[in-house]
Order: structure tokens, then sequence, then C-alpha cells
């Protein structure tokens, strides 16, 4: 599986980087997907975050691709 590198920006200018696996499946679930979750949020709500993400994982399966993109964005 490729490697894949995420970049966030929070509203006040805070920038996070990430790095890990999951390629062109786990740019895909972070854009179409998970992106929804983090925009206009409070960044310190992790928590909130990655139980949402999972939630909403569930269709795809609960390890892999999707476990990997949500640790990417958390």
């Amino acid at each position: 599986m490729k490697s894949i590198v995420v970049e966030v920006e929070a509203s006040d200018g805070t920038v996070g980087i990430s790095a890990g696996q999951g390629g062109e499946p786990a740019c895909y679930m972070i854009e179409k997907h998970f992106k929804r979750f983090l925009i206009g949020q409070d960044p310190r709500q992790l928590n909130q975050f990655w139980d949402q993400m999972y939630r909403a994982s569930l269709y795809y399966g609960v390890k892999g691709v999707p476990l990997w993109a949500i640790s990417l964005l958390t």
C-alpha cells in the first residue's frame, strides 16, 4: 500500500501534518467521507472526531484503510 501525507489547517492557522499508509483509497475516504466531520469543528475534540469517523466507516470495515485514514486525521 502506498504512503499518504495529510495536512490539516485549523481556522486559527495552526497546521497539522501526518504521514502513513493508505494510498489512493485513504485519500478518497478522507476527501469524500471524513472531511465533513472536521470542517468548522473545534480541533481539540479528537476523541469526538475519532468516534464519529469510526462509526461512519463501519460500512467499509473495522480495520485496514478506514482506520489508517482516521488515524491520519486525528
